[in-house]
């Protein structure tokens, strides 16, 4: 399976194809010829849902330009990034209280 990197929720992850209800009628009622449509779907992020996936590869370039964007961010700006990331369900309380936790050293 393809690791590939969320620019949302800035993780590597294994998108998957989210299939819905919207899918199951439109599976039922087209006598399972919608079946052949679902490779079409794009992949999206596990965690955030988000469809904007790129390559770990491009990510390592981009990372010493975040690095020089992040340091005009505050620390309370940070904290409120991940305070969102927890609340949407990127980062779980451990990961959360670790990142915190190195931001106020």
């Amino acid at each position: 399976m393809a690791i590939k990197y969320c620019t949302l929720c800035h993780r590597n992850v294994s998108p998957k194809r989210k299939i819905g209800i919207g899918t199951l009628i439109g599976i039922i009622f087209t006598g399972f010829i919608w079946v052949l449509f679902i490779p079409l779907y794009k992949k999206r992020c596990p965690l955030c849902q988000g469809d904007s996936l790129i390559n770990p590869s491009k990510v390592e370039s981009k990372t010493s330009q975040s690095s020089i964007e992040n340091k005009h961010l505050s620390v309370a700006d940070e904290l409120k990034k991940l305070n969102d990331l927890k609340d949407c369900g990127a980062l779980t309380q451990e990961e959360f209280e670790l990142h915190k936790k190195k931001l106020l050293q």
